[in-house]
């Protein structure tokens, strides 16, 4: 999935809780551990593939390799949400949105 693809899951949360369910992060999982959503890759680009990993899997780095896959962190799943909190729905294009959380991960997080 791409980070494009994936804001609208930010912006509703049944349809979030829907794609953890699916991805086997139960609620329990998340409210302990924190779910971020990290690049596949070594770059943070908006047309990489994106994966959620909990902090269970990470230890919070910013570096992870999975299986001989290398990602990058990019934000909690829950500041992003904050993020894009305040726009308003119509006003805001989705790739405004994903560009917003892309910016904010490369220079203030």
């Amino acid at each position: 999935m791409k980070l494009l693809e994936f804001v609208d899951y930010l912006l509703d949360p049944d349809k979030l809780a829907g794609f953890y369910r699916e991805l086997g992060l139960f609620p329990e999982l998340v409210d302990e551990y924190g779910v971020a959503i990290y690049m596949v890759g070594a770059t943070i680009e908006l047309d990489a593939d994106i994966r959620l990993l909990s902090f269970r899997e990470t230890r919070g780095r910013t570096e992870v390799k999975l299986d001989g896959v290398d990602y990058l962190y990019v934000l909690e799943v829950d500041l992003a949400r904050d993020l894009l909190s305040d726009s308003e729905a119509g006003i805001v294009t989705k790739l405004d949105q994903a560009n917003r959380i892309i910016q904010y991960a490369l220079y203030d997080a």
